[in-house]
């Protein structure tokens, strides 16, 4: 316990000298208020967002069979419903419940990339 708490005492003592500047040293100068434009911004994001959703199989798994197993029961809720069209009700039924089957999926699979405290 003694060499931790001397440990962190060196760390605190670091910190504190190197969160003040040398003395003489000029203030820090930038040409643009951004190192990038927006396009390097957006770029630089995305493939942040590319590598850290690659390097997570398991949660790509389990999202694939998610949606696996939606369409099967939204297949299975539609089926033979295109032959049972009377009128344009019986049309618009079909497309409400189809959006709102789409809804519930998408709101489904993107819950679990929120992340909660």
């Amino acid at each position: 316990m003694m060499r931790w708490n001397n440990f962190d005492r060196g760390n605190k003592q670091l910190m504190k000298s190197l969160s003040t500047p040398p003395p003489g040293s000029k203030d820090l100068h930038f040409s643009t208020r951004f190192s990038q434009n927006a396009w390097g911004q957006f770029t630089s994001c995305l493939w942040k967002q590319h590598l850290s959703y690659w390097r997570s199989p398991s949660y790509n798994l389990i999202r694939t069979i998610y949606m696996l197993f939606l369409s099967l029961l939204f297949g299975l809720l539609y089926w033979d419903q295109g032959r049972k069209i009377n009128n344009q009700q019986s049309v618009f039924n079909i497309f409400g419940s189809m959006f709102i089957s789409v809804l519930l999926s998408g709101i489904l699979l993107f819950s679990g990339a929120i992340y909660h405290n």
